[in-house]
């Protein structure tokens, strides 16, 4: 069996993937077209670890609690538009940008339980080189259940990072 085997069982959407994603969006930005696959195929399902709510600070139109509202229900129809469907979701709900004040051990067993209940062996990641405190941390996460878990594979995918500019 060829090194690169899981990635591409799991990119072709023979076998069931899990999305991690910090944000409302970022399973979209970065994985729409492999989520769409996978809801076409063997299935997905997606996990968002924050509420979305930092995106607009100080706005009056859009506190956080209205915007964390908001953010969960355009998930949902990003989710429904790829091919999925609301249970297909898993919202931790954590504080946008403060992700990093939370603790693993508080976080650690919701995405295992998230992860096992789909009976998936593929976790695909927000990439490390993202700059967004949110992103670092859930890249973190997943070194730490890829260090519990020998059995799941583990890749990671761009969301800001591809933008950034080296020089």
């Amino acid at each position: 069996m060829s090194r690169n085997a899981p990635l591409a069982d799991a990119l072709s959407g023979r076998e069931k993937i899990v999305v991690l994603a910090p944000h409302p969006d970022d399973e979209t930005l970065g994985c729409g077209g492999l989520l769409a696959r996978a809801f076409a195929g063997a299935g997905a399902h997606v996990v968002c670890v924050t509420d979305g709510s930092a995106s607009h600070p100080a706005s009056r139109e859009w506190p956080p609690e209205r915007l964390a509202e908001m953010r969960r229900g355009e998930l949902i129809e990003a989710i429904e538009i790829l091919g999925g469907g609301a249970a297909d979701l898993t919202w931790l709900g954590h504080p946008d940008s403060r992700l990093h004040e939370v603790s693993a051990a508080d976080i650690l067993p919701a995405l295992t339980a998230a992860i096992d209940g789909q009976a998936a062996r593929h976790v695909f990641v927000p990439a490390r080189e993202d700059k967004h405190c949110d992103h670092q941390t859930t890249a973190k996460l997943a070194e730490a259940l890829r260090a519990q878990r020998p059995d799941l594979h583990f890749h990671s995918y761009p969301v800001w990072s591809r933008f950034d500019d080296p020089n």
